[in-house]
């Protein structure tokens, strides 16, 4: 499913210089699909327990971050705690700042039919009550959450997690908002996670197919360190702790991975040039976004930035929506390449945060945990910028064969509209429920059937016809029989053939 709280970054040319200190590299990546962020998500509960249970616990966490791909125990210790600062106001929030105050909603809000999201439609008086008094370990309340819900009608989620904890306390509106949203049921099914590249079945003659439609690729998922308010309910020490842990893993990324981190705050005229012509550059949220009324562009833009390797095919950006977006890209069509790194980018964080007592948030209902609901499972967003020339010609048509294959085609020229030079962006609309290798995959073989209908059409086969193949997808694969070789017999010479 998509997200809702989109980000678009400026696309980047085929070719941008590097500052002066940056390492001469290959060009950036020439069409960069655009990165999706409906954002809403959930965490699990952290109480203290008993030492007994708490290692019946330490059992069951291993187990499950094994599942995730992550190998070794993290420790449970918490990071250490800093004295929090005085409230703004006597009786405010203590996350309120100069630049934003957060709401306190006594009753539950009169909703209009101007609100959209699923929150609007599942909050019930008797479910306010019961959840408006709670508030987590970090701080983060009802009000909190569904303030940006509140304040920007049009959004289709309208709830936000402020930390791990929220996802557990207030799990009672939660729970229909991400069912509703995605289709699955934290309350009898469970997530799994799968992120091993080696498992996708792409082949060199798919490979070479996808080039010469596919322009880019792009992979991209939220990861967030337990322990840390996540952006919409934290505090300036929480963010600018996350920012000194991740600067740590980028620092020790090698080999392809090893690159450069830019923070917002003091950044120069000529690296801002520099990130925005590649498109890697994030803004300040607007506030029709989710974010801004979440409270997530609280002191901005202290403890944010964005970090590249050398080659501009990985991307990270630090305390934006969530704590880390990281973004596997590059020019052409090698998915395989693309999530292989991908991967690697989510294991070495994994360490990061190992390596500083911790562990990335992950649950054994909900998978990865951050801000949006829209973000929950995998996470994971894989988008190919692809070329169509004769399905852009009719986009129902061509909606109607992305829905077939549970992808999502996003145009330039808005919903229901032919994409300039027929250039679409088409990505996995499922997040929660499949594996990363899943839901890549599935991507992989719905792009391979788009490409052969694209190639159908040239050929002049009718819609009716190919509309008809699509009952057995593999029709569109089959290709039209050989010609049978054709050799003269003697006897016959001149007369006739026979065929062998």
């Amino acid at each position: 499913m998509a997200t809702e709280n989109e980000v678009t970054p400026v696309e980047a040319p085929a070719e941008t210089p590097a500052p002066a200190e940056t390492p001469k590299t290959e060009a950036a990546p020439a069409e960069i699909p655009a990165a999706s962020t409906e954002t809403e998500v959930a965490p699990e509960d952290v109480k203290v327990e008993e030492e007994p249970a708490k290692e019946k616990k330490m059992t069951k966490r291993k187990s499950l971050m094994q599942s995730f791909g992550i190998t070794n125990l993290f420790s449970t210790s918490k990071p250490e705690e800093t004295p929090e600062p005085e409230p703004i106001e006597e009786k405010g929030d203590i996350k309120n700042t100069e630049d934003f105050t957060y709401e306190v909603y006594e009753t539950l809000p009169e909703f209009t039919p101007e609100h959209k999201s699923l929150m609007s439609k599942l909050l019930t008086p008797e479910l306010f009550e019961q959840l408006k008094d709670l508030k987590t370990e970090k701080g983060y309340t009802l009000s909190n959450a569904i303030q940006t819900g509140v304040k920007t009608p049009h959004l289709g989620v309208g709830i936000t997690a402020g930390d791990e904890e929220s996802w557990t306390m207030f799990k009672d509106i939660m729970y229909p908002v991400i069912k509703g949203w995605h289709g699955f049921d934290p309350e009898t099914q469970d997530h799994k996670s799968d992120l091993d590249a080696s498992k996708l079945n792409f082949s060199d003659e798919q490979a070479a197919v996808f080039d010469k439609y596919v322009k880019s690729t792009r992979i991209r998922a939220a990861r967030n360190v337990s322990g840390y308010a996540l952006p919409a309910g934290t505090l300036a020490e929480d963010r600018a702790k996350v920012q000194e842990l991740l600067c740590q893993a980028f620092d020790a990324f090698e080999g392809e991975l090893k690159g450069k981190y830019y923070p917002l705050e003091g950044m120069s005229e000529e690296d801002k040039k520099f990130l925005l012509e590649n498109g890697f550059l994030f803004q300040i949220p607007k506030q029709t976004n989710l974010l801004w009324h979440a409270g997530a562009a609280r002191d901005w833009p202290k403890n944010r930035g964005i970090f590249h390797n050398d080659a501009k095919t990985a991307l990270c950006w630090v305390n934006e929506e969530d704590h880390c977006r990281i973004i596997s890209m590059q020019n052409g069509g090698n998915v395989k390449e693309v999530f292989a790194r991908f991967c690697q980018i989510s294991a070495a964080l994994a360490k990061a945060a190992e390596e500083n007592n911790t562990q990335l948030m992950v649950s054994e209902k909900l998978g990865f945990l951050g801000t949006c609901p829209s973000n929950l499972g995998t996470g994971l967003r894989g988008s190919v910028m692809i070329v169509l020339e004769k399905l852009n010609e009719d986009v129902i048509f061509l909606e109607a064969v992305c829905e077939k294959f549970d992808l999502q085609p996003r145009g330039s020229a808005g919903e229901h509209s032919a994409a300039e030079g027929g250039k679409w962006d088409i990505s996995n609309k499922q997040r929660i429920g499949y594996t990363e290798v899943e839901l890549v995959q599935k991507m992989i073989d719905g792009i391979t059937y788009i490409i052969a209908i694209e190639e159908k059409l040239k050929e002049g086969v009718s819609k009716e016809d190919i509309t008809a193949m699509l009952e057995n997808p593999e029709d569109l694969l089959a290709k039209p029989e050989e010609e049978k070789d054709v050799v003269s017999d003697p006897q016959t010479e001149g007369s006739c053939c026979v065929i062998v």
